[in-house]
């Protein structure tokens, strides 16, 4: 599958390629991202098909007004979506209870969106564009999905924003949509990532953006070759309309997409092509013989924990691929030390932001990790920068006994500081 879209990229592949885009609300923007990546990758699209915020970015594409809908994302405000006044726009607990108060009253009105997409929305643009294109809207309370393809949109030009509304209508969180005196509401109650509707256009090859969010999503009706591009990273809720998150999800989307078609590389972490393979290279032989030392112990008192935590390390290595498994750890330490997930890292740099953070942690945190296992509040622990410290430290420790037990509950974090010691060397 992915060898077919990268001779999207370098033969120009004369099939029809669309775009589906799914619905999520304020995470929108991380469709914006993968638009950016595929306009990176030169990869053109003959259909876009979209459901709730995927039909307004979608119209946004049909135009191909890439800037101006990055422009829009990144000013993003409640302002600019609601009529309500949200006094902290940083306070979850403010920001809940306006949802509440809209869901217990028929729903917020998103009157402020409808003038920003009436502002944005180049009617001529895009009906003179040869991208084809459809959404999915429902009608309220029946919830009979309607399906407005370009041709049926034409017949009524001057209506396609009133459509684009009814499509993002996310009742009850907020208002449905009346158009000629029909209700409409949030077309994910049918289908929040619309294929069937790409295919019916002619689609012989799709690219789905499916933003993982609450909705109904059909089965495609005929076999068809699709590629997934979806989060791996958390970027909010998807009633939070902040610009930084919005940022966030362009970055987030983005890297996705360059690393669907082979062109970054990581999971939840991002990093140039080959560095991860380099960084293993460089560290893998070093840290994985520190690794051995840990577990080869001569002393009888030691031994059975140090088989244990063997035994235990090879149960997670099902696949017994060892670079795999280093490059898992490294993505461990840069969540465990709050290393920024949606940027794209040499690796180099990205080592160099590990020590610079662990060298924060500072003397103090020993000891106070230490009472809390003595306290046995271990729970605190897990995931935590300052058990990383410990155990670095606690490996130079005459103890090692204690290393070794923490090593059993704590392995991932005892990892890192392996890494650490290959680091700091």
């Amino acid at each position: 599958m992915h060898s077919i879209f990268c001779g999207i990229i370098l033969l120009g592949d004369s099939m029809k390629v669309a775009v589906v885009l799914s619905g999520g609300g304020s995470k929108g923007s991380y469709q914006i991202g993968v638009w950016k990546a595929l306009r990176k990758l030169h990869i053109k699209y003959d259909i876009v098909t979209g459901t709730s915020i995927g039909a307004l970015n979608g119209a946004f594409m049909v135009q191909k007004d890439y800037y101006q809908a990055y422009e829009l994302w990144t000013n993003l405000s409640y302002d600019k979506v609601l009529d309500t006044e949200i006094v902290d726009e940083e306070s979850k607990v403010e920001i809940i209870k306006q949802y509440t108060k809209g869901i217990v009253s028929g729903g917020l009105s998103v009157n402020a969106l409808e003038k920003t997409i009436a502002n944005e929305l180049n009617i001529r643009k895009f009906f003179k564009s040869k991208v084809d294109y459809a959404l999915i809207t429902v009608e309220f309370p029946s919830l009979k999905p309607i399906i407005k393809y370009k041709q049926d949109l034409k017949k009524e030009p001057d209506k396609l924003k009133d459509y684009l509304m009814a499509s993002a209508s996310c009742f009850p969180a907020f208002k449905q949509k009346e158009i000629d005196n029909k209700k409409y509401v949030d077309g994910g109650y049918y289908d929040n990532l619309p294929i069937n509707q790409a295919i019916d256009l002619g689609a012989e090859k799709i690219i789905a953006v499916d933003l993982n969010e609450v909705g109904i999503v059909k089965k495609p009706r005929k076999q068809i070759d699709i590629i997934y591009i979806k989060p791996h990273n958390y970027f909010g809720s998807f009633l939070v309309f902040d610009a930084d998150l919005a940022k966030r999800g362009i970055r987030l989307g983005y890297n996705d997409t360059m690393k669907t078609f082979n062109k970054l590389e990581g999971n939840n972490y991002t990093f140039k092509k080959n560095h991860l393979k380099k960084n293993y290279q460089k560290y893998g032989a070093k840290y994985y013989q520190l690794l051995d030392e840990f577990i080869e112990v001569d002393d009888v008192k030691n031994k059975l924990h140090a088989k244990l935590f063997e035994f235990m390390l090879n149960k997670r290595l099902t696949n017994k691929n060892k670079e795999i498994a280093f490059n898992r750890m490294l993505e461990n330490i840069g969540n465990y030390f709050s290393i920024d997930d949606s940027y794209i890292y040499k690796y180099k740099n990205f080592n160099k932001l590990i020590i610079n953070k662990f060298k924060q942690i500072g003397p103090n945190s020993y000891n106070q990790v230490d009472e809390q296992i003595k306290l046995n509040k271990l729970k605190l622990l897990f995931n935590s920068p300052e058990m990383v410290y410990y155990l670095y430290q606690a490996f130079d420790n005459l103890d090692r006994k204690n290393v070794y037990r923490l090593a059993l509950l704590f392995p991932s974090e005892t990892l890192a500081a392996i890494y650490l010691k290959v680091l700091i060397r």
